[in-house]
């Protein structure tokens, strides 16, 4: 038996729809939720840059997000579109990295 090359693979679900690929990982497709983070990273990091305006968290702030949604996949609904889920993750990342700035803030500039 021979496998299919990953890219291959790859473009084969591009037509499945987020619930499908969700419900592929949890049988522990890999190729699945790679589908699924390589379908919204560009758009994220875009979301993450244009509130952080920080290229440096972008990645560390994306990466959360995308264990979250692997940690997430159980409970997750399949009849719908994970990119408002991700993006309100990702908002609320976004959230909670600007109150550690303004934290950080504080303490360095208070006397």
């Amino acid at each position: 038996m021979t496998t299919q090359p990953r890219q291959y693979h790859i473009l084969q679900g591009q037509g499945v729809p987020d619930g499908g690929l969700v419900g592929q990982a949890l049988t522990g497709d890999q190729s699945a939720f790679e589908l699924l983070v390589s379908r919204y990273h560009t758009s994220l990091v875009n979301y993450i840059r244009s509130i952080l305006k920080d290229d440096g968290q972008v990645y560390d702030v994306l990466q959360h997000v995308f264990l979250q949604l692997y940690v997430s996949l159980p409970i997750l609904l399949r009849n719908v579109s994970l990119k408002g889920w991700l993006f309100q993750v990702a908002r609320n990342r976004c959230l909670d990295e600007l109150r550690k700035r303004s934290r950080r803030a504080e303490i360095l500039f208070h006397p």
